[in-house]
């Protein structure tokens, strides 16, 4: 419920007059349905009255007749309303939910997003968020409605007799609150565990299509898609157990009106026998305490979801909290770094993923603007994890990552990393270019393609900068992809290169080429990159040699 509560606040700090425009119109609607119920009750009641006693002519037809006729336009018009205000409310607030987790996500470190798995992230955005419907539109909304129509049912009851209207609405009130916090309650574990098999195949369906070559290799490709059948049937047996918890709710309801008519008639009869009350006016409370038991049942679709709203609750709250105001905070970049302060430094660094195993042990460097710094030595002894502390991807276990004096994860998006793998996505070149300039004019694009060494092969397409790539950059050979990337982190510009092998997958002088011209390009920037090439290694101005013992004390 703690989670639940998260998202509670950020609808109410959304568009709150919406929200509270949906209460009064749909309070509105169960009120003017249940008093189109009782007036007509009571005119019809009333007319045969009239007419059986002879007194048909002088009896008023007009006024009731308006009176049917205005609760019957407004009964339409407020659920027309009350739709409109609410559903346009509760899109709105998921549209922008969306961005919220979206811009979260973007500014966490990327060490959290690594534990999502593929596709999670997007189940997160799309079916969770859709999920949080529920929390208004089928929990809340019918929840204040139904309690304050019911209030004023059972008041308007009471103007016909104090006692029938207190037992009436008593009766309602206790029967459905049992009935609804039953339902809630044996659908909470169904609900949840629907959710969860809906999941389950989304991503073992992904699995299987994006790993169909590796499972067939491997003689597990009938196992795979067998998971996915499971958990679709999981979902259907989930499906069904829902149904027949809220086949027993609607007949809870139900025999719940069933009794509160009774329950008016045994009471009503006697004050109609007595003279106390007309017969038009026990007419006229049975169809109001019908209408009384309408007034909750919607609530008790939106309580048979609160296990699936729960669990989408849970993932989301702490998606949804803003990053503290230091890390998200960038300084002005504009300004030229101060004298004797280095572009980046790492300040007695270690990282980890275990404790015992550190990776990178009470690590130093420091890297001033324009200076040139390598790090070569074999796999596995840590280089790759230098570059991505001093990206500022992996918080540091001890010691501290700055980047112009300040700590390093205030300034996301300052410096330029080039990982070993490289995102690069289906379509255009210039647009996979402009992922790091949106407003990069075509000369600016040519220019970076010419440092990267891939202007001629792009000259050559038949459509230039607008032809188009696959997914993953389908179309260009491995080389020619880690130029591509290459460009894009050169577009973007950035005072602090880190580059991890940028000339993987090219021929020795190709990729001795392309680092002279990028260096050549960018004399002022810092570049701190990790090469298994002696050639490329002796253009940095200082280089560190790793032995296969890994990353220990250093001095630089």
């Amino acid at each position: 419920m703690k989670n639940l509560a998260v998202i509670l606040r950020l609808f109410w700090r959304g568009d709150r007059r919406a929200f509270l425009v949906g209460i009064l119109l749909s309070s509105v609607t169960i009120l003017a349905g249940t008093a189109l119920l009782g007036l007509s009750g009571w005119f019809i009641t009333a007319s045969a009255i009239a007419g059986a006693a002879g007194a048909g002519l002088t009896f008023d037809f007009f006024r009731p007749s308006a009176g049917i006729r205005f609760l019957a336009i407004a009964r339409t018009a407020g659920r027309y309303g009350e739709r409109l205000t609410s559903h346009g409310a509760t899109l709105s607030f998921l549209a922008l939910l969306r961005v919220r987790i979206f811009r979260n996500l973007a500014a966490a470190d990327f060490a959290r997003l690594g534990r999502f798995r593929s596709g999670e992230v997007l189940a997160r955005l799309t079916s969770d968020v859709d999920n949080l419907d529920n929390v208004y539109l089928r929990l809340f909304l019918p929840a204040l409605a139904g309690a304050g129509s019911l209030a004023l049912i059972t008041l308007g009851l009471c103007l016909v007799d104090l006692r029938l209207g207190l037992l009436t609405g008593g009766l309602i009130l206790a029967a459905s609150a049992v009935i609804v916090v039953a339902g809630a309650v044996l659908g909470l574990r169904e609900a949840r565990r629907q959710a969860l098999a809906r999941e389950a195949i989304r991503l073992r369906a992904i699995d299987l299509s994006r790993g169909q070559a590796e499972l067939l290799l491997a003689g597990r490709l009938e196992h795979q898609r067998q998971t996915v059948l499971d958990a679709h049937e999981r979902s259907e047996k989930s499906a069904d157990r829902i149904g027949l918890v809220e086949a027993w709710q609607s007949a809870g309801l139900f025999l719940a009106g069933q009794a509160a008519l009774l329950l008016v008639l045994a009471l009503g009869a006697p004050l109609v026998a007595s003279g106390r009350i007309g017969a038009a006016a026990l007419a006229m409370a049975l169809l109001a305490a019908f209408g009384a038991i309408e007034a909750v049942t919607p609530l008790g679709r939106g309580a048979l979801g609160l296990g699936r709203t729960l669990l989408a609750a849970g993932r989301l709250a702490p998606l949804v909290v803003d990053p503290s105001p230091d890390a998200a905070t960038s300084p002005a970049l504009d300004e030229p770094t101060r004298e004797g302060i280095p572009e980046l430094a790492l300040q007695e660094v270690s990282f980890g993923w275990r404790r015992d195993s550190p990776i990178v042990s009470r690590f130093s460097l420091v890297l001033g603007r324009g200076e040139r710094l390598a790090l070569v030595g074999p796999s596995g002894s840590g280089k790759s994890t230098v570059l991505a502390l001093a990206a500022g991807i992996y918080p540091p276990g001890a010691g501290r990552v700055l980047f112009r004096g300040g700590d390093v994860r205030r300034f996301k998006g300052a410096l330029g990393y080039l990982p070993q793998a490289s995102a690069l996505f289906s379509g255009t070149v210039a647009e996979n270019l402009r992922l790091a300039a949106p407003l990069a004019t075509r000369e600016e694009l040519w220019a970076a393609l010419e440092i990267a060494g891939l202007a001629p092969r792009v000259a050559e397409l038949p459509e230039g900068l607008a032809s188009p790539l696959g997914e993953g950059g389908q179309g260009f050979s491995g080389g020619e992809l880690r130029r591509l990337a290459l460009a894009r982190l050169i577009i973007f510009s950035p005072s602090v290169f880190l580059l991890d092998e940028p000339t993987e997958s090219m021929g020795e002088e190709l990729g001795l080429s392309i680092l002279e011209s990028l260096f050549a390009s960018r004399p002022d920037a810092a570049f701190l990159y990790v090469t298994h090439r002696e050639g490329e290694a002796r253009l940095a101005h200082r280089i560190i040699r790793i032995g296969a013992g890994g990353l220990n004390p250093a001095r630089v």
